[in-house]
């Protein structure tokens, strides 16, 4: 688990792992932790986790650290704002035995009722990426030879490994039964979140969940008009406007940024 000032939601977060995985099944429970100032690190430590201090930064560099210190057959990765679906373990390990099985994962449906709304739209329509690096379970070895982060993208990583893993001929599994709770208190604070998760990843190879609202276009507006209605949610006649043109804002941002020369 990648941790950044989680102190808020990691006990909670925590305690929903244990519940969906047997004890038995866990060897080692390990956080890279990116110098948190709140009280993770003390949180952690208390629910028997070990603490490692993150020595590149971000969510790459993180899982590339975790990833050398994993000494087992399998592992998983979680986000520290995803309450764990009960039934996620039973569901991954229905994957492991497939021919060359490298990562499966879940679903992570946004706690806020709007964002759920349009979230679970979009999936209805398939219009909306469901890859994420925060509710995975991996196999070890076909991880540490074909996969490492790049160092020069510190978040939003999941499209590059998804490509990676699509280049070796491998399935990236999404298992659309274990359905994990995404923490999402505000529309605000997740565009927000989302925006600065873009602007600090500096990689172009990443994409953007919030462009999902660009590249709807007419869709994106009549799936947000059939939720003002079918669900009484009048409050998306101000929602999707904001969420498009602060999207609009953030992808113009993004490209100025990708184009400034980056120091080796």
């Amino acid at each position: 688990m990648w941790t950044k000032n989680s102190a808020k939601y990691l006990k909670p977060v925590l305690m929903s792992i244990e519940k969906a995985i047997p004890s038995e099944c866990i060897k080692d429970r390990i956080i890279i932790d990116d110098s948190s100032e709140d009280d993770t690190v003390n949180i952690a430590h208390g629910l028997n986790w070990s603490v490692y201090k993150n020595l590149q930064g971000g969510i790459c560099g993180g899982f590339n650290q975790a990833v050398k210190i994993v000494d087992t057959d399998y592992f998983a990765t979680f986000e520290h704002d995803i309450l764990l679906a009960p039934n996620w373990f039973d569901c991954m390990l229905e994957h492991i035995e497939k021919k060359d099985f490298i990562v499966c994962q879940g679903l992570r449906i946004p706690s806020h009722p709007i964002l759920k709304a349009l979230y679970e739209q979009k999936l209805k329509n398939n219009l909306t990426s469901e890859t994420s690096l925060d509710n995975n379970l991996w196999h070890a070895g076909r991880v540490k030879t074909f996969l490492c982060l790049p160092s020069g993208c510190r978040y939003v990583a999941d499209s590059y490994m998804k490509q990676t893993v699509a280049s070796l001929g491998l399935d990236w599994i999404i298992d659309r039964r274990a359905k994990s709770i995404h923490i999402r208190e505000s529309i605000r604070g997740s565009k927000a979140h989302y925006e600065k998760m873009m602007l600090l990843a500096q990689c172009p190879q990443a994409t953007d969940e919030t462009t999902q609202f660009i590249s709807l276009g007419k869709q994106g507006a009549l799936l947000a008009s059939r939720l003002i209605f079918e669900k009484r949610m009048p409050q998306l006649f101000m929602v999707y406007p904001y969420m498009a043109l602060r999207t609009i804002k953030v992808h113009i941002k993004r490209k100025q940024l990708l184009r400034r020369p980056v120091s080796q």
